[in-house]
């Protein structure tokens, strides 16, 4: 009787301690469940959170290259049609076009510095672009080719002598300029409807 009374306690501690064991095995397995579903929704917040910034620099980014890109070309415009003019036609004397060089020099290491300025900003963008948003790649690279023809077009214009592509006056100069721009504002409006669009997907 003894015997049957232990064997029974036995067998009662025995599931008793599989049973807990079992409760502990699924637990954990059920916490380890979870953890890794709440490390996957805050790395896709975290993930969401990196875009939405990165895509909010872009856009600055895109609205001060497009503004700056303006700037620049009025500058070489201004350097080249101004100061060629006047020290070809006006200055009388070799001193007097020593000096005016000397000034046009000065506006150029200014317009260098810009010019400068411009690129290290075109590069910002495409490093984002390439690692953020892919799929806009091609888009800029398309912007960025309407952009170096345009200032291939221009600077060629001063060359050579005063046979200026602009074959007008200084005001319609700076008014094409102004037109080419716009354009470049266009081609940048439809980048970002592309991400819109591509947003709206996902």
């Amino acid at each position: 009787m003894r015997n049957s009374n232990y064997i029974l306690i036995l067998v009662s501690s025995l599931f008793t301690a599989l049973s807990t064991l079992g409760a502990v095995f699924l637990t954990n397995k059920l916490n380890n469940e979870r953890l890794i579903i709440q490390f996957e929704i805050d790395r896709k917040n975290r993930q969401q959170d990196l875009i939405g910034a990165k895509r909010e620099e872009l856009y600055q980014l895109l609205y001060q290259w497009t503004h700056d890109t303006q700037i620049v070309d009025t500058m070489f415009f201004n350097i080249y049609n101004g100061y060629l003019s006047r020290y070809y036609m006006s200055p009388p004397t070799q001193e007097a076009r020593d000096a005016l060089k000397n000034e046009m020099y000065a506006e150029e290491k200014v317009y260098s510095e810009k010019k400068k300025e411009l690129n290290e900003l075109y590069s910002k963008i495409k490093m984002i672009i390439i690692i953020y948003f892919p799929f806009l790649d091609q888009k800029f690279s398309d912007i960025n080719a309407f952009r170096i023809n345009w200032v291939n077009e221009l600077e060629a214009g001063f060359r050579p002598f005063l046979e200026t592509f602009f074959a007008g006056t200084y005001e319609e100069g700076r008014l094409k300029i102004q037109q080419k721009n716009q354009e470049l504002w266009l081609l940048v409006e439809e980048l970002l409807l592309l991400d819109c669009n591509e947003q709206s997907k996902s």
